[in-house]
Formats: structure tokens, C-alpha cells, sequence
């Protein structure tokens, strides 16, 4: 019976750590989304134009590149590893991850 029991408690345990990590990973990510986006709007303001990818975020700086716009050495990605995508119209800028399945347009995908 008390193995039983710490069979239940220990499964139980393992379920709570899992989901935890998981939310900690979303949330993660959609902090990086809006440090992304916020990068972008400096982007736009210094040089009055939308980035045409995310690597520009990242350039390095000198007298003619007001860069990095992220404190990154290469492009960013998501908590499970994956890239994000940018998306841009006239008005909008969106930011998007895969999310934990790491497809692209699922349920899970986040963004912002």
C-alpha cells in the first residue's frame, strides 16, 4: 500500500514539474516577443523604417548603425529553440513563435 502511495505522489509530482517548466517556457518566450518587439520599434524610430528581418536587430553597431537593437550576438529564438517569424503590414507588426509543438499555425503558437 505505502508503495502504491509514493507511486501516486511521485507520478503526481512529476506531472506538476512538467506543466511548470511548460508555463515557465511560454512565458519565457513571450517576454522575448515583446523585448523583439520593442527592439523593432527602436529600429523604426532610428532609421524610420521596418526591419526587413530580425538579424538587423542584431548588427552591430558603428558610426553609420545605430545597432544592436538586441542584446543578442545572433537572431533570437523561442524557448524550445526555434526561430521567430516576423510578419509586417503597412500598420501592423507581428512576432510570432511556433510554440512548445514547434509547427508553425497550431493552436499553440505565440504571438504578439
Amino acid at each position: 500500500v505505502v508503495v502504491s502511495i509514493l507511486g501516486l505522489l511521485s507520478s503526481i509530482a512529476v506531472v506538476y514539474i512538467v506543466d511548470a517548466h511548460k508555463k515557465s517556457q511560454v512565458e519565457a518566450t513571450r517576454t522575448q516577443i515583446s523585448a523583439i518587439r520593442m527592439a523593432i520599434t527602436r529600429f523604426q524610430l532610428e532609421l524610420n523604417r521596418l526591419p526587413e528581418d530580425l538579424e538587423e536587430l542584431v548588427i552591430e553597431g558603428d558610426e553609420d548603425w545605430p545597432g544592436p537593437f538586441l542584446d543578442s550576438e545572433e537572431e533570437p529564438s523561442d524557448a524550445w529553440g526555434n526561430r521567430f517569424r516576423f510578419g509586417r503590414t503597412r500598420k501592423r507588426v507581428r512576432v510570432t513563435s511556433a510554440g512548445p509543438d514547434g509547427r508553425w499555425e497550431t493552436a499553440d503558437d505565440l504571438w504578439k
